[in-house]
């Protein structure tokens, strides 16, 4: 793909430009591929994972979150995440007189980062990577006393400063105030509310709360004013502008999106300053350059790639919207129009859904925040060091504001019916849909018939239409068992989307901790790594939701997933007394309105050819595993047992009962525990394949060894999320492939 592309461009440049230029250009090609393979081999660790004691230097704030101290740390001039495990509340509260620049003894035991366990899913040794970070530093012993302030670095200076900011805003102003006071003033969201973060990302409008143009055309001005007013030259304080925007940028947490800013301002002040007057997209490419120079991996950042996107789309349509200027909403619509068009194919392609009130919305939000609550924010501390009693009244003002905001931005975001899941993009899709946004934009600016500029928006909602209905079109079924830790969860696309189902949906089981000890956002498998996933399938609907049984692990990701996608109908399994988690799940349906079918021995359903066979339970079971909803099916070439956490006495009875059953794929029971997958029920069941879905290092030490003995004396290849990750199966009619994540 990249080589195609290279190919048309230097073709376009063949057609259109001067020899000059073209050879120009294929040497600013090839240099940049170089510089970028020399930076990448240079990529590399010098440390190695036998070391037990470190002496470095913390170089980034230390962030405490619950128990968990985090900072990077610098060893050798080579960055290291560490983490440390807090003991006691006293030792939380001292560790928070840790500071950027302090140099500190460590004793810990260097590990590699974790790698994505699913597709689609964030992965954190990659952006590690990104950061040239190869290692996690688990700390196992770390002495305050150890920690010394050494004479800092300017860098370090800053950071020392934006961390105390970042703590005066937290211990000054309550909620909702600080959290969004440090996100607008310092790009710091850490305290930022998991809800308010969230309604604001799948409304489109999360960008408000980043540090970009904005925010640094707005400082700009207040200081280029001020400087004035004192007596300053206009000369004079455009080179102080330019000296103080690195400043900033450090101080703001240096984000993409504001170097990105900080370094088009200062482009274009110097070239005023020597009287050369610079366009604004030539400043846009020299802070492209200047960044990459500095950094090539920011261009795999996401907030690098929608920053300079939209910041190209707005520049290059500067005449048409500058042409508005007279009509206010009229040029407040064209520039949100076309801000959604330029980052919608970079949102689907990373976050799989948009919302449909985006562009309504941020008509609404962006002058809420440019005009009100950005300057708020900046008057209310200055205020507050100042004049306290007026502070004080710009305080009440804003927190109400943003009080609305939420409120407005919740309401909207729990209307399901306007969040659309297209899934992640192919390149393909995503070149496509760019193609139809510049088309789209193009006959907008030439203002176009009414009939032309129709077939553009056609184009445009066509490319994003197949995007959703090409699973519709797809002849290969998958079974997906999903890795989620300790627990289970497994989902079955039938070909041509004709059905999907979920059987299971993990949990992470809550143990009560200290309130010290508490995270600000615990993890939850089903909407850190459930929902995720199947949006990037582009999966809205779950036309079976099966729950097993009720334990946790298996049953406590299925509230986020009620919430979040649109489930025909529930199914568990018959028993004597629907209880705990699993009743609590039943109540949450019956409130939204989902069927529930309760299932025992002998029910089955068929859809587009395949049948699904519950052999379980019979609703007498004596305990809680045994109760579990077992089917059969053929899905491909291979018939499949899917047993939950049937246990000995409830394989005996399958046995029993259905004495000729043989299956190819076998779900193991109870992620492999000694208590299921006998000698007597492999004999019987004869599979070539098993599936084991169980945590990596679980307290538990599943898989027994005992079950990996009997399966591999039958001669049956393990899968198992441990070591492989996710595991898929795709299928057609009579064949399919077995692919995992991890190698």
């Amino acid at each position: 793909m990249s080589f195609l592309l290279s190919l048309a461009y230097l073709a376009f440049l063949y057609v259109r430009c001067s020899r000059k230029i073209l050879f120009l250009c294929i040497g600013a090609f090839l240099l940049s591929g170089l510089y970028y393979d020399y930076m990448d081999r240079t990529n590399a660790t010098t440390l190695f994972d036998n070391q037990r004691e470190f002496e470095g230097v913390i170089s980034s704030p230390p962030s405490i979150n619950g128990d968990s101290l985090r900072f990077q740390f610098s060893i050798l001039d080579e960055h290291v995440t560490a983490i440390y495990k807090l003991s006691t509340e006293a030792e939380k509260q001292a560790m928070a007189s840790l500071e950027v620049g302090m140099s500190c003894l460590l004793k810990g035991e260097l590990k590699v980062p974790e790698a994505a366990r699913n597709v689609n899913a964030f992965d954190y040794k990659q952006y590690l990577y990104y950061h040239r970070i190869h290692w996690v530093l688990h700390i196992s012993d770390m002495e305050l006393s150890t920690c010394k302030n050494n004479s800092k670095t300017a860098r370090e200076h800053l950071l020392t400063w934006r961390q105390k900011g970042i703590q005066y805003i937290h211990h000054t102003f309550g909620e909702p105030i600080a959290p969004f006071m440090q996100a607008l003033l310092y790009g710091e969201r850490k305290e930022m509310n998991e809800d308010v973060t969230k309604s604001y990302q799948q409304l489109g409008v999360i960008h408000l709360l980043a540090i970009s143009g904005l925010h640094v055309g707005f400082l700009v001005a207040a200081v280029f004013y001020a400087l004035i007013r004192v007596g300053l030259t206009r000369e004079h304080a455009t080179i102080l502008i330019i000296c103080l925007l690195p400043i900033y940028v450090l101080l703001a947490g240096a984000a993409p999106s504001v170097i990105r800013a900080a370094l088009m301002t200062m482009f274009i002040l110097f070239s005023l300053r020597v009287k050369s007057k610079l366009r604004p997209l030539d400043a846009l490419s020299l802070a492209f350059i200047f960044m990459l120079l500095i950094n090539p991996y920011y261009l795999f950042q996401v907030g690098f790639q929608l920053s300079f996107t939209v910041s190209f789309f707005l520049i290059v349509s500067n005449p048409f919207i500058i042409q508005k200027r007279e009509m206010v909403i009229s040029q407040l619509f064209i520039v949100s129009f076309i801000a959604q068009i330029g980052s919608l194919p970079l949102i689907l392609y990373h976050f799989y859904e948009v919302s449909l009130l985006s562009l309504p919305l941020n008509m609404m939000f962006v002058p809420l925040f440019s005009i009100l609550i950005l300057p708020l924010c900046f008057l209310t501390v200055i205020f507050t060091i100042c004049l306290p009693s007026i502070g004080g009244i710009i305080e009440w003002i804003l927190h109400v504001l943003l009080i609305i905001s939420m409120e407005l931005a919740s309401f909207f975001s729990s209307i399901s019916t306007f969040q659309l899941i297209v899934g992640k993009l192919s390149i393909w899709g995503l070149l496509c849909l760019y193609a139809s946004s510049c088309y789209l934009l193009y006959k907008m600016e030439k203002k176009s018939n009414a009939k032309s500029f129709l077939v553009a928006i056609g184009i445009f909602l066509l490319c994003v239409i197949v995007q959703m209905v090409l699973p519709y079109l797809h002849p290969f079924g998958r079974v997906t068992m999903i890795d989620v830790g300790q627990g289970d969860s497994i989902l079955i696309e039938l070909p041509f989307r004709k059905s999907v189902y979920l059987i299971d949906a993990g949990g992470t089981v809550p143990f009560d901790k200290e309130a010290w000890r508490e995270k600000k956002k615990s993890f939850e498998v089903g909407e850190d790594v459930i929902t995720p996933y199947l949006k990037s399938r582009g999966i809205n609907k779950i036309d079976k939701f099966i729950i097993t049984h009720g334990d946790y692990d298996h049953a406590g990701g299925a509230f986020t997933l009620l919430d979040e996608f649109t489930i025909d109908e529930l199914v568990i399994g018959k028993k004597k007394q629907i209880e705990g988690v699993e009743q609590a799940i039943v109540k949450k349906a019956i409130e939204r309105n989902i069927a529930i079918t309760v299932v025992q021995e002998g029910d089955k359903w068929e859809v587009g050819g395949y049948r699904f066979h519950v052999v379980a339970p019979y609703g007498n079971e004596s305990s809680k595993n045994d109760g579990s909803v077992v089917l059969f099916t053929k899905l491909g070439r291979y018939t499949w047992l899917f047993t939950g956490d049937l246990e000995q006495e409830g394989e005996e009875k399958l046995i029993k009962e259905h004495p000729m059953m043989k299956v190819d794929v076998l779900k193991v029971g109870h992620h492999g525990s000694k208590s299921s997958t006998t000698e007597q029920f492999i004999q019987h069941v004869n599979p070539k394949i098993s599936f084991i879905s169980v945590g990596k290092t679980n307290r538990y030490h599943h898989p027994h060894p005992d079950v990996l003995r009997t399966l591999k004396n039958h001669h049956i290849f393990i899968f198992r999320t441990d070591q492989d990750g996710m595991v898929t199966y795709t299928f057609s009619s009579n064949n399919g492939t077995f692919t995992k994540t991890l190698p």
